[in-house]
């Protein structure tokens, strides 16, 4: 900023400026109403007075401008942290929303007998939001924003059940259900389904035990005709083995 002086008063040195407690001479005149001291260098912003901690400064004194200009720019940067915090919540819980449907979809899909929509798109699109809030939130620590113990609490709680929820999809869609072998489904114990083939015929699919389930194997044998009363079906798991089956639903 630099200094203005009325038209009416003497004209200072080039670059002088009006040192603290400095007061005009008795003699000249007023300055004219509304009078701005202070204008901006060439390319400077202007900053308006926002009012002083003291009342006494009057509007030649350099602090008048100055302390103002500070009050200004430190009222910024408090609006500046609290929108980024603002931010980094509103995409952490966009996150954990997205990533928890996404997860809800695959699980739900896995334990379905007729199948569903397993939308893993979603455990992906929640972890990129995490990632841009956990952005976020290092600028607004980088401005000067506090920590919130709270926060931190309810951000590794939110946290540990998206990895419980985004695990347990991940296991239900790698048990398959797409008719490809499930662990433990050719031995005594594995689980199997009713199921509507490609064609319309019935047929016989495995599934794994955590599921909703029809058929437990109850002992191999070479032959169906071999299974006990108790076991009324069969499944063929090769040439060789045929695994008895009894309800189990």
């Amino acid at each position: 900023m630099r200094y203005n002086p009325p038209p009416t008063w003497p004209s200072p040195p080039v670059g002088w400026e009006p040192p603290a407690g400095w007061q005009p001479e008795l003699e000249w005149p007023a300055a004219p109403e509304g009078w701005v001291f202070w204008v901006p260098e060439p390319g400077e912003a202007f900053v308006p007075p926002v009012g002083f901690a003291d009342p006494t400064v009057p509007a030649w004194d350099p602090r008048s401008v100055r302390d103002a200009a500070a009050a200004t720019l430190a009222t910024a940067a408090d609006v500046n942290v609290v929108a980024t915090r603002r931010t980094a919540w509103t995409l952490f819980l966009i996150g954990v929303v997205t990533f928890l449907l996404g997860a809800g979809s695959a699980i739900l899909a896995a334990r379905s007998r007729s199948g569903g929509t397993v939308w893993t798109g979603g455990m992906i699109v929640g972890a990129l939001f995490f990632w841009r809030a956990f952005g976020a939130y290092r600028a607004a620590r980088t401005d000067g924003a506090r920590a919130n113990p709270t926060g931190r609490v309810v951000v590794v709680g939110a946290l540990a059940v998206c990895v419980a929820v985004g695990v347990t999809a991940l296991v239900q869609i790698t048990q398959t259900s797409d008719g490809s072998p499930v662990a433990g489904s050719d031995a005594v114990g594995g689980c199997w389904n009713d199921a509507t083939g490609e064609d319309g015929t019935a047929m016989l699919e495995p599934v794994a035990c955590s599921s909703s389930h029809d058929y437990v194997i109850s002992e191999i044998v070479t032959d169906s005709g071999l299974c006990s009363a108790d076991s009324p079906y069969s499944v063929e798991l090769t040439s060789t083995r045929f695994g008895c089956l009894k309800t189990d639903g």
